[in-house]
């Protein structure tokens, strides 16, 4: 059986049918219409709803037919970046509402902080005043402590050999 012969590569041009091409554009897109999603979207809320189920951004994901870095990936396409940010929102305003609840928050607490960014926030109020000084004056004080503290350092650590304290046997 003769096999055919590959085409020579015209000059000055890479030779890009010598070899096939494996996966050129990857993994095709799960859905090319953000209709379509919304449509699948909604769906997954619904079952939320009528299963008592919190929803969550893998539950999502997971609903789509993709995996959470999928989802993410969507955020960054035309169209799609919308419905991803209004399904995270009321992924969010789910956990939120859990918090109203009388229950342990702790793990809600978690899910808020660690993925919505959300912050235990602590006032501090200052009363009092704050003396603004000079470069002079912190030189002056530092001048005054560096003298204090070199006459107690000769206090303690006098190395001056006493007359009784010969080093020279004899």
């Amino acid at each position: 059986m003769a096999t055919k012969p590959k085409p020579k590569p015209t000059p000055n041009l890479p030779a890009i049918t010598e070899q096939p091409f494996i996966n050129l554009g990857g993994r095709p897109a799960v859905y090319e219409s953000v209709n379509v999603m919304a449509a699948k979207a909604e769906d997954y809320f619904r079952y939320c709803l009528d299963h008592e189920k919190t929803p969550s951004k893998i539950g999502l994901a997971t609903y789509l037919g993709m995996g959470r870095s999928t989802l993410h990936q969507y955020s960054a396409k035309p169209g799609f970046s919308d419905l991803i940010k209004r399904c995270d929102d009321i992924i969010e305003s789910s956990w939120v509402d859990l918090c109203s609840q009388n229950r342990n928050n702790a793990g809600v607490i978690f899910i808020l902080k660690n993925h919505y960014d959300y912050r235990d926030v602590k006032d501090v109020n200052f009363r009092g005043t704050l003396a603004i000084i000079t470069d002079e004056q912190i030189a002056q004080r530092l001048d005054a402590m560096a003298e204090m503290m070199s006459g107690y350092i000769q206090d303690v650590v006098d190395v001056t050999p006493d007359d009784d304290d010969s080093l020279v046997s004899g």
